[in-house]
């Protein structure tokens, strides 16, 4: 059932996941759900003072009293906040009263969603997407940041081409995965491994 949110004194908006609440304070208009995923979801909403959009990624409630599950979220927000790329996401800030990650919000659609659309990318095209997600892996590897879970519902394709790596929540720092056993894999998302 939706609840009943008033945001900084505007308007109220009706929204239809429990745990939103928490984030009224963020100074956010005109809030939308718009994905979600392991152990998060996400939104958009306006920023009136810094007239933009962020993306919010909340800890979904059923793992707010998992142990280690806030620890991880945390994590997951500084080990994207220390990546600094163009083709990375950016993280702002990150909320720990609110177990909330403020992001840039990127205007476009992710790879998945443009492949069904399209059922093919041409050649020269695939090649300048292949090219950002590489230099934007480069990024992380080079500050020991392994994503593990690159696939393409979490490429993002801004509207003017530029592509936006996002979602670093199982990456690990390398020095953790010293091991090249079978056993380095375990947590990597099937289509990495």
């Amino acid at each position: 059932t939706p609840e009943e949110v008033t945001l900084s004194g505007k308007e109220t908006y009706a929204i239809p996941v429990t745990g939103w609440g928490r984030v009224r304070e963020l100074m956010l208009e005109h809030i939308e759900h718009i994905g979600g995923g392991g152990m998060g979801d996400v939104y958009v909403g306006f920023h009136p003072d810094l007239d933009r959009k962020h993306a919010v990624k909340i800890l979904k409630e059923q793992y707010r009293q998992v142990p280690g599950a806030k620890e991880s979220f945390a994590a997951e927000a500084k080990m994207a906040a220390s990546l600094d790329h163009e083709n990375i996401v950016k993280v702002y800030d990150f909320r720990r009263d609110y177990l909330a990650i403020i992001m840039e919000y990127v205007e476009g659609q992710n790879l998945e969603q443009m492949i069904k659309k399209r059922k093919s990318i041409p050649c020269k095209e695939a090649v300048k997407i292949a090219l950002q997600i590489a230099r934007a892996l480069e990024h992380a590897h080079e500050r020991g940041v392994i994503h593990r879970d690159i696939k393409p519902s979490n490429i993002v394709i801004r509207n003017d081409g530029v592509v936006k790596v996002t979602d670093f929540g199982v990456a690990k720092i390398k020095r953790v995965l010293a091991s090249y056993s079978l056993d380095a894999f375990e947590g990597y998302s099937p289509l990495y491994a």
